[in-house]
C-alpha cells in the first residue's frame, strides 16, 4: 500500500490555510528541533574551546621536551596534536552543520507563517579552510620529523 501523496504547496498557500491552532503546534514543535540543534552547536563550540586548550597544553609540553634534547617525547607529543587538531576541525564542521539546520528550520517556520518576513543570515566560518591547510602542513612537517628521528636513532 503507498503512502497518500501530499501535494506540493508554496509557504504562501500554506501560512494562509493554517489555523492559529496549527501555526502555534508548528511553532512549539519546531521550537523544540531548533533549541536542540543550537544545544548541540553551543556544545561543539564548549569542546573546540576545551581542545584549543589542550593542544595548547601539548606545544608546550613538547617544546619542554624539545628544549631537554627529548626528541622521541616531542615527537609523540606532536602526534597527539596533530590529532586533536583534525578532531578539533570536526568538530567545527559539526558545529558548522547544526548551525546551517537550526538557520534553515527557522527560515522555513517563519516563511510558512509569514510569508513575507526573510531572516539574516550567520556568514561561514572561514577557519575551516585555513585549519586544513595548517592540518595538512603540519601533517607533512611530521613525516618528516618522524624519518629524520628514525634516520638518526
Amino acid at each position: 500500500m503507498k503512502p497518500a501523496r501530499i501535494p506540493k504547496t508554496t509557504a504562501q498557500e500554506n501560512s494562509q490555510s493554517m489555523t492559529k491552532t496549527q501555526k502555534r503546534k508548528l511553532l512549539e514543535s519546531s521550537s523544540d528541533v531548533v533549541g536542540q540543534l543550537l544545544r548541540n552547536y553551543s556544545r561543539a563550540g564548549q569542546q573546540i574551546h576545551c581542545i584549543n586548550d589542550y593542544t595548547t597544553q601539548l606545544t608546550k609540553q613538547a617544546i619542554t621536551a624539545m628544549k631537554t634534547g627529548n626528541k622521541g617525547r616531542a615527537l609523540q607529543l606532536m602526534k597527539r596534536r596533530c590529532v586533536a587538531d583534525g578532531v578539533k576541525h570536526m568538530y567545527r564542521q559539526y558545529r558548522q552543520m547544526k548551525w546551517d539546520q537550526a538557520h534553515r528550520l527557522t527560515v522555513i517556520v517563519a516563511s510558512t507563517i509569514n510569508p513575507g518576513i526573510s531572516l539574516p543570515s550567520r556568514p561561514q566560518d572561514n577557519q575551516m579552510g585555513q585549519e586544513e591547510i595548517q592540518v595538512e602542513k603540519f601533517a607533512q612537517t611530521m613525516m618528516v620529523a618522524q624519518c629524520n628521528f628514525r634516520r638518526n636513532s
